[in-house]
C-alpha cells in the first residue's frame, strides 16, 4: 500500500490545441505532496496556458505576416512570475506584432501585469514602499525591491492623472444623491518635500457628506461621504475641483443650503465659492476648544465658556476672557492674546447653527476633517522621516483619492492613457468680468462692536434671507 502513488492529471486545451501535465505524489507522503504541488503548479499551469494559447493564435495569424521567431518573455502576475514563449511577426504595414501580449494587454518591456501594479499601488497607501515590497514578495514569491513599489505606484498614479484629465474636458454628469443640506469640509497637511526648491508643500484635502448616521455609542459616520486631495494647485484651480466632484455626485436640484467648516483661513472660506448654493460658514469646533484650552484652560472653566459661545456668540464671553488674561506673564500672556485675537477675528462663525434663526432646516454636526485628513493623507505621507517628489507625491494621492477604483478588475484592463491638455496656441483666454461676487463680508461683523444688539439683529436678517443681494 505505502509503495502505491496518487496520479494527478491536469489538461490545458484551447479548441485543438492542448497539453497535459502528470504528477505523481506517493502515498506516504501524501500532505506534503499536495502543498509542494499547490506551490509549484500554479505557475507551471500558467506557463503551459500560455503556451497553449500561443499555439491557438499561430494557427490563426494571416498568412501575409512575416514569421520573425519567437522571443521569452517573463511577466509578474499575481499568481507569481511566469516565463513563457511568444512569436514575433512582421504585419502587412512592416509593424513589429506580438500577438499573445496584445490578448493579454501587456505593453513593450512591461514587467508587471497591470492587476499587479493596481494591487501594490493600493497596499502602499496604507504602508511604507519598503514594507510594501516585503509583503507583496512574499504572498507573490518574488523578490521586489521599495524603489520598484515606487515605480509602480507613480505609473498606476499617472495614469490616474490622465483619466482625471480627460473627465475634466468631457460633459458633466450630474450626480442624483439626493441632500437638503450639503455639508463641506477643508483643511491642509505640510509635507516635507525632497530635491525640490522648496522644504514643504501643503497637501489640500477636502470633504462631502450629507449628515450622519448613528452606529454605536457616541459613534457615529458621515453618510454619503466624498474626500478628495490636491497638491500644489492654485484656489481657483481647487474650487472647480471640489465644484466638479460635488456636481457629479450630488443632486443640486434639491440642495438649499451648503454649511462650510474649517479652521477659518482665507482660502478655506473660499473653497466652495463655485458651487452656487446659499452658504453659512462654521469655524470648526476642534479649533475653537484648542483655542480656549491654550489660551485660558488654568484660569477658567473651558466648558462653561464654550457652552455660552456656541450659543449666545462671541460678545458673552468677550469681557470674561479679557478679565482672565494674566498680565506680565511672557510666553503665557502672549499665547492668550493669540487665541484671543484668534475667536475674535472669527466671531462671527462661532455661533451655533441652530442659534441663527435658520428656519426649515435639520442640522448635523460638523468637525469629521481632523479625522479623514489622518485617514486620507497624514497618516501616510507626513512624519515617520518622510519626504517627496513633487511628481511622487501627487502620483500616491491620486491612488489615495481612487483606491476602490484601482482594485477593481476593470482598471487592470485599462492600458496607456495620454494626458489630455489644452495647447498652448489654442488656450481660450479667460477675460474676468465686470462684477463677480465670490465672498460676502461686513466689516462690522468683526469690529469691536460686533457683540451690540444692532449687529446681532442685522446679522439674524441677513441669516434669514441667506443672501446678502435679498438687501439691494
Amino acid at each position: 500500500m505505502t509503495e502505491q502513488a496518487v496520479e494527478i492529471i491536469i489538461q490545458v486545451k484551447i479548441g485543438a490545441v492542448g497539453k497535459e501535465i502528470r504528477e505523481d505524489i506517493p502515498i506516504n507522503n501524501l500532505m506534503s505532496g499536495i502543498t509542494k504541488l499547490a506551490k509549484g503548479f500554479t505557475n507551471v499551469i500558467a506557463a503551459i496556458v500560455m503556451e497553449v494559447a500561443e499555439q491557438a493564435i499561430h494557427v490563426h495569424v494571416p498568412k501575409s505576416w512575416i514569421n520573425l521567431g519567437t522571443a521569452p518573455r517573463s511577466v509578474l502576475t499575481e499568481i507569481g512570475l511566469i516565463r513563457y514563449k511568444r512569436h514575433i511577426y512582421e504585419d502587412d504595414k512592416q509593424q513589429r506584432r506580438k500577438p499573445l501580449d496584445e490578448l493579454l494587454n501587456i505593453l513593450p518591456y512591461e514587467r508587471n501585469s497591470k492587476k499587479v501594479e493596481a494591487m501594490i499601488a493600493s497596499l502602499a497607501t496604507e504602508i511604507s514602499y519598503r514594507q510594501t515590497a516585503e509583503l507583496s514578495g512574499y504572498i507573490l514569491n518574488d523578490q521586489i525591491s521599495a524603489s520598484t513599489v515606487g515605480r509602480m505606484c507613480r505609473r498606476v498614479g499617472e495614469k490616474i492623472q490622465a483619466i482625471e484629465s480627460h473627465e475634466m474636458f468631457a460633459k458633466p454628469l450630474m450626480g442624483d444623491c439626493p441632500a437638503d443640506v450639503l455639508y463641506c469640509e477643508t483643511d491642509g497637511v505640510y509635507i516635507h518635500l525632497q530635491r525640490e526648491n522648496q522644504k514643504r508643500t501643503e497637501v489640500k484635502v477636502g470633504m462631502f457628506y450629507t449628515g450622519k448616521s448613528w452606529i454605536g455609542k457616541d459613534r457615529y459616520r458621515c453618510t454619503d461621504k466624498v474626500t478628495t486631495c490636491q497638491l500644489g494647485v492654485s484656489s481657483t484651480a481647487w474650487q472647480s475641483h471640489l465644484r466638479e466632484l460635488a456636481y457629479r455626485t450630488y443632486d443640486f436640484d434639491h440642495i438649499r443650503l451648503a454649511v462650510v467648516g474649517g479652521d477659518g483661513a482665507e482660502w478655506v472660506r473660499n473653497s466652495f465659492d463655485g458651487l452656487g448654493k446659499p452658504t453659512v460658514h462654521l469655524l470648526d469646533r476642534f479649533h475653537v476648544v484648542r483655542s480656549l484650552k491654550r489660551g485660558f484652560a488654568s484660569v477658567l472653566d473651558i466648558n462653561e465658556l464654550r457652552k455660552d459661545l456656541f450659543s449666545k456668540g462671541f460678545g458673552a464671553i468677550e469681557k470674561t476672557l479679557l478679565e482672565a488674561i494674566v498680565p506680565g506673564k511672557g510666553a503665557f500672556m502672549e499665547r492668550q492674546i493669540e487665541n484671543f485675537n484668534y475667536l475674535k477675528t472669527h466671531q462671527s462663525i462661532l455661533t451655533d447653527l441652530k442659534q441663527r434663526g435658520l428656519e426649515g432646516f435639520k442640522f448635523s454636526n460638523l468637525g469629521a476633517m481632523e479625522s479623514n485628513v489622518d485617514k486620507l493623507v497624514r497618516q501616510r505621507m507626513k512624519g515617520r522621516g518622510m519626504s517627496w517628489t513633487c511628481k511622487g507625491a501627487r502620483s500616491l494621492l491620486a491612488v489615495m483619492r481612487h483606491k476602490d477604483l484601482i482594485k477593481s478588475h476593470a482598471f487592470a484592463q485599462i492600458g496607456r492613457v495620454e494626458m489630455h491638455t489644452i495647447p498652448r496656441a489654442r488656450a481660450p483666454k479667460k477675460s474676468a468680468p465686470e462684477w463677480f461676487a465670490t465672498t460676502y463680508s461686513i466689516p462690522v461683523f468683526d469690529a469691536p462692536s460686533a457683540s451690540n444688539s444692532w449687529v446681532q439683529l442685522l446679522k439674524r436678517r441677513l441669516n434669514d434671507s441667506l443672501s446678502i443681494n435679498a438687501f439691494f
